[in-house]
């Protein structure tokens, strides 16, 4: 059978439909509306466990700057409020390399690095969506927090471009912007009614990691929408996703049969072509 192509009219289509299926939280129904567009399978093998503690439990953001992995672990919410620290590992071996002070960053669900500033980028998120943060990479010292005057829960930076692609807050549509923060193009999303979580982007495509049924959603830099990869790991919360000497990471919270968190993980996805 081969893949379908996603025209304008089909995403609309399935967008209607998928909102029917998630009301009835029929998420089953939702990926076999997907899986003709699918022309590979994420295999996740977990490389090693991430840090974690008492006070910073939960696993959000993460990002690359290259050459090293930055995660946002973070405290649960407090009276509205959750602070977190950056850790900076070695993707080779796993092992914590640094880690920040506490950050007023939110709930930190998605971190970038930019190039050009040298900085990483955090997406505050929840509560105050139209909040980011800048730290050091080196030092992880936490440089400031600046409003950009409208909504996001997620963001990836491209150098060769020199600008950012935004998860639009409220559903997945997604913008393109310049390095600034300033919008060129807005985009349409094919909305499946997944939880968001964080995203990455080459040269050439779009990724954003969703939960549900754990999955990546990969778009041009046109808007148009690519592929549905899903992942053949179905337990867990995968919460961000990068890109890195050719490989591809996934930061992972994992949950124990009572439905708390342990230690979160990071883990390598292969790519595998379907069999057709």
């Amino acid at each position: 059978i081969p893949m379908k192509t996603m025209t304008p009219e089909l995403k609309e289509q399935l967008n209607i439909q998928m909102k029917e299926l998630a009301k009835a939280k029929n998420w089953r129904g939702i990926e076999e509306l997907m899986l003709p567009f699918s022309k590979t399978t994420g295999l996740c093998t977990t490389r090693c466990q991430l840090y974690t503690d008492e006070k910073f439990p939960v696993l959000q953001g993460g990002g690359t700057d290259g050459k090293y992995l930055y995660f946002a672990h973070m405290t649960w919410v407090h009276d509205g409020v959750q602070t977190g620290i950056i850790c900076k590992y070695d993707p080779e071996t796993g092992k914590l390399i640094g880690k920040s002070e506490e950050m007023p960053i939110d709930h930190a669900n998605d971190i970038t690095y930019n190039e050009k500033k040298d900085v990483l980028v955090i997406t505050h998120n929840a509560p105050n969506r139209q909040l980011i943060s800048y730290v050091n990479p080196h030092t992880l010292e936490y440089l400031g927090t600046h409003d950009i005057g409208y909504p996001i829960y997620c963001m990836s930076y491209n150098e060769k471009r020199d600008q950012y692609i935004v998860g639009l807050s409220g559903g997945m549509d997604f913008a393109k912007t310049d390095g600034e923060f300033a919008k060129i193009t807005d985009y349409v999303s094919v909305d499946n009614k997944y939880v968001t979580q964080g995203m990455a982007t080459d040269d050439d495509f779009i990724y954003f990691v969703l939960h549900r049924l754990p999955c990546i959603t990969k778009y041009d830099w046109e808007g148009n929408f690519v592929e549905y990869i899903p992942l053949d790991r179905k337990s867990d919360e995968p919460e961000n996703i990068m890109f890195l000497n050719g490989k591809i990471y996934l930061g992972f919270n994992v949950w124990d049969k009572d439905k708390k968190i342990t230690a979160p993980e990071l883990v390598e996805v292969v790519l595998k072509k379907n069999e057709i």
